[in-house]
């Protein structure tokens, strides 16, 4: 009698990123409706909207905007994530006494302060606009101390829908070994910080004796040269592996291939989950 047992093969790519801060968000609207909505922020606060009929003239309070979110971070700041070299101080701020600060002179240092999560209310019947309105005071006197033309300090704001995950991976002819592909890209066939990408495939049933599995895989990613981050066990920069699990994907174990991964401690992973370091429950995938 011969034994089966199933296999599920994952690809999994990942890369790091900044995170995102912000004070105010808006909702500019077009309404064709009766009545009257109330839209009431996370925090608690709400504001009214008076809808009118399509074909009349249309009042929005506070001049066709109102805002879902505010926070001048004068009250209580749990819900924001700090990351180590971010503080909450008095030095200077926009907002009454309070702002978030970094210092610059930090070395080989990245870290985020990311909002809490902001629920944008769904209730118009046609479209939507949004506005972010933040206060900046950026002063980086060592943007390119060493005139190498490439930034020594940087930051970047960024926005994104926490409610779903976008898969980036899609079928095309891109590099195809043969006729079409799955390949992990953006419009531009390239790829964006932050992303965490998974590719399952369907369960595969197998003999229980000797088998091969054969795939033809291109990486397109950062070169890991120079890799390290204090700290850490960083080797590597961006990554892409490939994972199996004889138990439905409930655990998983690193599959390599006759060509070997150029490096163990990708950044991208660590970025995601700090597990994934040297000594870390992730070790080794």
């Amino acid at each position: 009698m011969i034994h089966m047992k199933k296999i599920l093969i994952g690809l999994l790519v990942s890369i790091f990123c900044l995170g995102f801060s912000g004070q105010e968000l808006t909702q500019k609207v077009r309404t064709f409706s009766s009545k009257q909505v109330e839209i009431t922020s996370s925090s608690g606060s709400s504001a009214m909207v008076d809808h009118t009929p399509l074909g009349r003239s249309r009042h929005i309070v506070r001049d066709d905007t109102v805002s879902v979110w505010y926070d001048d971070l004068e009250g209580d700041i749990s819900g924001w994530v700090i990351e180590d070299g971010w503080e909450l101080t008095t030095e200077s701020s926009n907002s009454p006494s309070h702002s978030f600060r970094i210092d610059d002179d930090l070395y080989n240092h990245t870290a985020s302060v990311i909002s809490p999560e902001i629920s944008i209310p769904d209730v118009m019947d046609d479209f939507d606009f949004y506005h972010l309105e933040f206060a900046l005071w950026c002063d980086l006197p060592d943007e390119d101390g060493d005139g190498d033309n490439w930034l020594e300090d940087f930051y970047r704001v960024q926005v994104a829908d926490a409610s779903v995950t976008p898969s980036y991976f899609h079928v095309s002819s891109v590099d195809a070994y043969e006729n079409n592909s799955w390949w992990c890209a953006n419009e531009d066939n390239g790829y964006e910080n932050s992303w965490l990408q998974y590719l399952d495939s369907p369960i595969i049933t197998v003999p229980d004796d000797e088998a091969t599995l054969t795939a033809m895989m291109k990486w397109g990613i950062e070169d890991p040269a120079g890799a390290s981050v204090e700290g850490t066990c960083t080797d590597g920069w961006d990554a892409a592996n490939v994972r199996i699990s004889d138990d439905g994907g409930e655990t998983w174990s690193l599959l390599t291939g006759d060509d070997p991964y150029d490096f163990n401690y990708a950044y991208g992973w660590i970025w995601n989950d700090s597990e994934y370091d040297c000594g870390g429950s992730l070790e080794g995938l």
